[in-house]
C-alpha cells in the first residue's frame, strides 16, 4: 500500500473514530432543575407556606448541570452548564451558559473556551446545535442561544431519563463528550404538564420536596 493511500485512509477514518468515542457518563445527581425570578407561588407565613395564585411575568426555567463535581479523583475535569428558557411579557428565548475546568488539589483552572456545542438526543438523526455568542468571560465561560423548536425538544428530553450526549469543541483544538440523563421528577403526579419545568413556564414555582403548604382563601 502506498504512503499516499495510507494517509488518505487515515484521514477518512478520523471522523469515524471520533463518533465512536465513549462519552463521559455523568451521575444522575449532576442534573438539577433551576428557576429564577419565578413568581414564587408561595409566601412565608410563620413556619408554613401560603400558596398564592399570581404568576410571575418574568422568569427563568431550566436545567443545571454540575458535571463531575463530586469526583474524588485528583486531578479531574468538571463541566458547568445552565440550559434555560427565559420568559418575559414580550418574548421567550432559550439559551445556555457553559464552561469547563481542570481541578487539581481542589483548585479550579478554566479550560479553553468552548467554540462549538451540540446535543444529540436518543434516537434523533441530527444534533441540536447551540450558537455561541460574544466572547468568553474571565473563566472562559461562554453563552449560546438555541432556536425555539430544537430548544422545545431539548427541554422535553431533559424531563425524561433518556440519555443526552453533549459534544464540545474547544479553542485549543481539543474536544470531549459527556452523557447526561434528565432531571427525575420524583413526585407521583409530577410529569407532563405538571412537571417542575412546565409549572415554571406558566409562572408558578412547583412546591419542592419537604415544603409545607397551606392554601389561602
Amino acid at each position: 500500500m502506498s504512503l499516499r493511500l495510507s494517509i488518505i485512509i487515515a484521514i477518512l477514518l478520523v471522523p469515524v473514530f471520533s463518533r465512536a468515542e465513549t462519552p463521559v457518563r455523568l451521575s444522575g445527581d449532576d442534573v438539577l432543575f433551576e428557576f429564577a425570578g419565578v413568581g414564587t407561588d408561595s409566601s412565608q407565613l410563620g413556619s408554613k407556606l401560603a400558596v398564592t395564585k399570581k404568576a410571575s411575568s418574568n422568569r427563568l426555567c431550566g436545567f443545571q448541570i454540575r458535571g463531575n463535581h463530586t469526583s474524588r479523583a485528583n486531578p479531574h475535569i468538571e463541566w458547568d452548564m445552565n440550559i434555560d428558557q427565559i420568559v418575559t411579557p414580550e418574548r421567550a428565548v432559550a439559551g445556555l451558559s457553559a464552561g469547563t475546568f481542570e481541578v487539581t488539589d481542589h483548585k479550579r483552572k478554566p479550560r479553553a473556551p468552548i467554540t462549538d456545542l451540540s446535543f444529540t438526543l436518543n434516537g434523533a438523526a441530527e444534533s441540536i446545535v447551540a450558537a455561541v455568542q460574544g466572547i468568553p468571560n474571565a473563566d472562559n465561560g461562554i453563552v449560546a442561544v438555541l432556536e425555539a423548536e430544537p430548544a422545545n425538544r431539548l427541554f422535553a428530553e431533559f424531563q425524561t431519563m433518556h440519555p443526552i450526549v453533549i459534544s464540545m469543541r474547544y479553542s485549543d483544538g481539543r474536544s470531549d463528550q459527556i452523557e447526561v440523563r434528565g432531571f427525575r421528577d420524583e413526585r407521583k403526579f409530577g410529569g407532563g404538564k405538571n412537571s417542575y419545568f412546565n409549572e415554571c413556564l406558566r409562572g408558578f414555582r412547583a412546591k419542592l420536596p419537604g415544603e409545607i403548604a397551606t392554601t389561602t382563601r
